[in-house]
């Protein structure tokens, strides 16, 4: 699956902020607790398992800094955002179902209602966005 390339606007930021050094996993409690009482715990660990898929991906493949943000649409969807410098987008790599690497973005694909990329004028965002049962609209400027 090759992802979108459009832009996503208009979303009430809920948590941003920068993956540190060498603690990679450190901001999926900030993470939860920015969606906390928004979403249900099952659409809570699709988000974390792939934001983390995401940040691993920034990480491993992209440079500089690696941000995550994450966002309300105004039809009450979750929006995640990571990004990086790198001008490389993510490539689906197609791995087999029981390779040890190289699924993260078919499980984003699976995971979320659709994900992205954003080409920024240094760098990228790969964003996933993930529809909310039930939710109402929200306001956005």
């Amino acid at each position: 699956m090759r992802p979108k390339v459009k832009r996503r606007e208009n979303a009430i930021t809920l948590l941003e902020l920068a993956v540190p050094v060498g603690r990679p996993s450190s901001w999926r409690p900030e993470l939860r607790g920015a969606l906390d009482q928004r979403v249900d715990a099952s659409l809570m660990d699709d988000i974390v398992i792939a934001a983390a898929e995401l940040v691993a991906n920034a990480l491993e493949h992209g440079s500089g800094e690696v941000g995550v943000s994450v966002g309300l649409l105004g039809d009450g969807a979750v929006l995640v955002r990571v990004s990086d410098a790198s001008d490389e987008g993510p490539v689906p790599s197609g791995a087999r179902v029981d390779a040890l690497r190289g699924r993260g973005l078919t499980m984003v694909g699976a995971l979320a209602s659709e994900w992205g990329v954003d080409k920024l004028s240094s760098g990228k965002t790969v964003w996933a966005k993930f529809d909310v049962p039930n939710a109402g609209a929200v306001e956005t400027a």
